[in-house]
């Protein structure tokens, strides 16, 4: 995967990856996804770029791989609640980079809220690869993570430690 020249944070002063000529993603067209379920969800392209971007510090472009799935699972239940979840995170992520810590903290106590619901409605500890302990965890350093310094000039700058997906020496581990 190619990842673009900087991640997009509102008001930072790079143009607007869709709506500028100038910017990474101008004249991509958009992915229209039909039904989705948790199934195909884990193999989906925008799934896989979703995280692979989040865990490189492009949480607007992350959130926008995320939201045309969220959309194809309906808005509502189990699924829904995930993608929405990290969608919320990875808006916390550009509130965090934009030094606005209070919005960060309720967009990450809102993902926290859509994970706890999600994994009630499923059941289970893990779906489709990430475990809902750890993506609490993840939500929950917006708390307490700074915008680090000399972030205004950098054009991409991860603020959450780790990944997504826990520690592969996690695996296995229910």
């Amino acid at each position: 995967m190619d990842f673009p020249p900087y991640t997009f944070v509102p008001g930072r002063g790079w143009p607007h990856p869709t709506r500028h000529p100038d910017g990474h993603s101008y004249g991509r067209p958009s992915d229209v996804v039909r039904g989705l379920d948790v199934a195909e969800c884990e193999a989906h392209p925008n799934w896989l770029e979703g995280i692979a971007l989040f865990d490189r510090g492009y949480y607007w472009e992350a959130h926008e791989a995320w939201e045309g799935l969220w959309v194809a699972a309906g808005r509502k239940g189990a699924l829904a609640d995930l993608l929405n979840g990290l969608i919320k995170v990875a808006a916390a992520g550009i509130k965090i980079r934009q030094d606005k810590r209070a919005p960060a903290s309720r967009l990450a106590e809102l993902a926290v809220s859509r994970f706890d619901r999600a994994q009630a409605e499923f059941g289970v500890a893990r779906v489709a690869g990430l475990r809902f302990d750890h993506l609490r965890a993840v939500a929950r350093q917006a708390h307490v993570v700074r915008r680090p310094a000399g972030d205004l000039e950098l054009p991409v700058v991860k603020v959450f430690s780790g990944s997504l997906r826990e520690h592969p020496s996690a695996e296995g581990h229910a």
